[in-house]
């Protein structure tokens, strides 16, 4: 007879098994390959996963991890181009409202008329004396956004960068360091055993081509599987 749920031993913790070793999920109830983890949200086993993305309203690992990097790279372009678009209004808004609070030059009354706007468009530093202050307040708003969303993403990016050429999920990161530091104190050296070097680590996720090939749309499932 085959013992009941309750009296069947629970499977070994992840990080007591081999790199090739396979174990057992008991929550999906299913065999569960190396570098795969149970994910809540979604309530599936999913191989190399990372985390879920509230974003991407998905979990992401080893089919999708290709998409989730190149989408924090489009979101990290997209703000460095609104914070190119937007610096210089905001820096003559600010100096503009720095001249009318502080009075630099004197009272209202002696400063000299602004120029009137040339007859080609655009808006330079002088039309923007003529500009409300919810116009002004929006444009700093804007800039102030991209360029705080940007520097997040930017760290995140950077992140998820050295973790693809290292071939390493962000819970894998965190057993590697208490891994790697287990085996200093122990006097050894500890590598990590899915590590085949930056150049196949990113043909795992990104396929033969390389470069700025990698940032092309694309659906195709990855070439190679996440294990030597």
């Amino acid at each position: 007879a085959s013992p009941s749920p309750a009296s069947r031993k629970p499977p070994p913790s992840w990080t007591l098994l081999s790199p090739h070793e396979w174990s057992f999920c008991s929550r999906s109830n299913s065999p569960k390959p190396p570098r795969s983890h149970y994910d809540h949200v979604t309530r599936s086993l999913v191989l190399n996963m990372d985390h879920f993305c509230p974003w991407m309203a998905n979990c992401v690992g080893y089919f999708n991890y290709r998409y989730f990097l190149n989408f924090l790279a489009y979101v990290w372009l997209a703000m460095v181009y609104a914070v190119c678009l937007t610096y210089g209004l905001f820096v003559s808004a600010s100096h503009s409202r720095r001249r009318r609070s502080g009075k630099l030059r004197g009272s209202s009354a002696l400063a000299p008329p602004s120029p009137a706007p040339p007859a080609g468009g655009g808006l330079p530093g002088a039309e923007l004396t003529m500009m409300t202050r919810d116009e002004k307040g929006q444009i700093t708003f804007a800039f102030m956004l991209c360029l705080s969303v940007g520097v997040a993403v930017f760290f995140l990016l950077a992140f998820h960068v050295y973790l693809s050429l290292t071939a390493q999920t962000t819970i894998e990161f965190h057993s590697n360091m208490e891994r790697r530091r287990k085996a200093r104190y122990r006097g050894v050296l500890w590598c990590n055993p899915y590590d085949l070097g930056w150049e196949r680590n990113l043909r795992q996720i990104y396929g033969e081509k390389l470069g700025l090939w990698m940032l092309r749309p694309h659906r195709g499932e990855p070439e190679y599987l996440p294990v030597p």
